[in-house]
């Protein structure tokens, strides 16, 4: 007596995901396989070469326009008067509180992508 129960496939509401399952085991495998100096000479890398970090960087609390200052503590209180929580730590609005007059401020680059370098928001 059969039971029924043979592998077959049959095309139904999750073949979509099926397909991407497989497509992504694929890619998984072949970044697994090729070697990273490889991936980075063809260009299928992030980034060729660690970022460095410019010395020479004056902190950021001393190049942050004060409207841009401003807005951040406004919208970290917001956020914690509506919602009961902050959006950035106390001791940074502390800081931008008693931040200086910027002598020069941050131009052509927003300030927010400077942060996202870990080495330079420490």
């Amino acid at each position: 007596m059969k039971s029924g129960h043979l592998i077959g496939i049959h095309l139904n509401q999750a073949s979509p995901l099926l397909m991407v399952t497989i497509m992504a085991i694929f890619i998984i495998a072949v970044q697994a396989i090729i070697p990273m100096s490889w991936m980075q000479h063809w260009g299928f890398a992030l980034a060729k070469e660690e970022i460095m970090v410019d010395e020479g960087l004056p902190n950021f609390f001393q190049v942050l326009k004060h409207t841009q200052g401003e807005y951040l503590i406004a919208e970290n209180k917001c956020m914690k008067d509506i919602y009961g929580f902050e959006t950035i730590e106390s001791d940074v609005v502390r800081n931008l509180e008693q931040a200086p007059w910027p002598r020069v401020s941050i131009q052509g680059t927003p300030w927010y992508n400077i942060l996202t370098n870990q080495r330079y928001a420490e």
